[in-house]
């Protein structure tokens, strides 16, 4: 029985990524670095080494560096509950979930050599295509403010990594958002009395610091 290992997944992965991605160390994990964001794909998989792999997906994300730069100065001062979700990118989306893809497809072909890989491959470019698109719309911040304020608040929370609203309040200070002032206080005065004084501390010492960006 032929051998198929994490080398041949990798080798097949590299195929699918634009040639201005570079794959992050020994992972399906590919970046590309703007001057103001960082641009991440990641082929998603299971795995049955040395037998086969299925390949289940694409997940695009990217990281606003000034955003995480102010969160992350915050957060290395101020702790958040032990079970609060932190993800490191600002924007993630797992593009398994778009239209016209079939997942029971990709789940139904596992790859153990390259002539099963070429079957699933079509579907898997498509997505790639799709998360370039996706990445071209988000020029800068001003883009991505945009795109939210189209969205309910149950997709803004589902569109930004969390800790959604801490990030959404980085943002509209960075875009001059004519409501920050008043998101923020709202969001401060909420936690407080829901005895949240957690995130409550977080989000004050966050609105304290977005006040600096005006000194």
């Amino acid at each position: 029985m032929a051998v198929y290992n994490k080398s041949d997944f990798l080798r097949q992965a590299d195929q699918l990524i634009p040639n201005d991605f570079l794959r992050l160390g020994s992972e399906a994990i590919y970046i590309k670095e703007e001057n103001s964001k960082k641009i991440e794909l990641a082929v998603t998989s299971a795995n049955y080494f040395p037998h086969s792999v299925v390949f289940t997906g694409i997940v695009a994300e990217i990281t606003f560096v000034e955003v995480e730069t102010i969160f992350n100065e915050i957060y290395k001062s101020y702790e958040l509950p032990s079970n609060s979700v932190i993800h490191p990118q600002t924007v993630n989306i797992n593009l398994s979930n778009a239209q016209g893809v079939d997942l029971n497809f990709l789940y139904k072909n596992q790859v153990s050599n390259d002539n099963d890989f070429n079957t699933i491959r079509p579907m898997l470019e498509s997505l790639i295509d799709e998360s370039i698109v996706f990445f071209e719309q988000f020029v800068g911040l001003t883009q991505l403010y945009e795109y939210l304020e189209n969205l309910d608040q149950r997709d803004k929370a589902r569109f930004i990594s969390q800790p959604f609203s801490f990030r959404y309040m980085i943002i509209k200070k960075l875009v001059n958002a004519e409501d920050f002032d008043s998101y923020a206080q709202n969001m401060i005065e909420v936690r407080r009395s829901k005895g949240d004084n957690i995130r409550a501390d977080f989000a004050e010492a966050l609105y304290e610091k977005l006040k600096t960006l005006d000194n």
